[in-house]
């Protein structure tokens, strides 16, 4: 079993407000409690391995949209503690703002802070071109959004093989796609601690929310999963 944790923006709440973030001494805290108990930071590309033969305790540390509060604050933060962890890029406003947050709209990290991230260790994940809502969209254009983004990675010299879906929106024809792409791991908003049994294309993950201190991360990660029946997986069919 291993917890895959979804984080947004990681900033002071006087800039990023409480929406999608976690404050930056809050994040401390979670990276500091599983380093001094001995535990792994992975990226998701090292998730199906784990997953197959696991051999220690690892914990993934995954965040949506590459927002700079996360890459400025976050990152420095897992280096310290000689953790690895997935940053999922949205290629078409890669250095702009997050513009599917209206009003909220913060900024995003820039090619070369990403660049700078897979120098030191850290993946760089396809988090679609433009972040729509895939289940809004026709099969046809899944594939394109997609791609897209898997291409326009490529070009800046990224190579993603795993895949965070915005929203945590998918259906049949999102996997069809995914597997045309060939992306190898899928970060879902399922909740639950991903498992063996877990499709690899639709694993779950824990969602931590701002007020998410110690006590509420050990919680949603061992005691909630033994109190409820984890989300079931969508099948794979258009």
């Amino acid at each position: 079993m291993i917890p895959i944790l979804c984080y947004h923006k990681v900033g002071p709440e006087k800039d990023e407000g409480r929406f999608l973030n976690v404050a930056p001494e809050t994040f401390l805290s979670h990276v500091r409690f599983f380093a001094r108990r001995g535990w792994k930071g992975i990226r998701a590309k090292d998730l199906p391995e784990q997953l197959r033969k696991p051999k220690e305790k690892v914990v993934c540390f995954s965040f949506d949209d590459s927002y700079l509060s996360a890459v400025e604050n976050a990152a420095p933060i897992l280096k310290e503690a000689g953790f690895a962890a997935t940053f999922y890029a949205v290629p078409d406003l890669v250095g702009e703002k997050s513009s599917w947050d209206g009003a909220k709209a913060r900024p995003l990290a820039s090619w070369d802070q990403l660049l700078t991230l897979q120098d030191q260790g850290f993946e760089i994940g396809n988090h679609t071109a433009s972040h729509p809502s895939l289940i809004q969209l026709a099969s046809q254009e899944q594939e394109e959004e997609i791609l897209r983004g898997q291409s326009k990675l490529a070009e800046k010299g990224f190579r993603a093989t795993t895949f965070c879906m915005p929203y945590g929106h998918y259906n049949g024809a999102t996997l069809q796609a995914l597997h045309q792409a060939g992306i190898e791991v899928g970060l879902t908003l399922r909740k639950g601690i991903a498992t063996s049994r877990d499709p690899l294309l639709q694993l779950p993950r824990v969602v931590i929310a701002f007020s998410d201190k110690v006590p509420m991360v050990i919680y949603k990660l061992f005691v909630k999963p033994k109190l409820k029946r984890p989300t079931q997986p969508v099948p794979l069919t258009p």
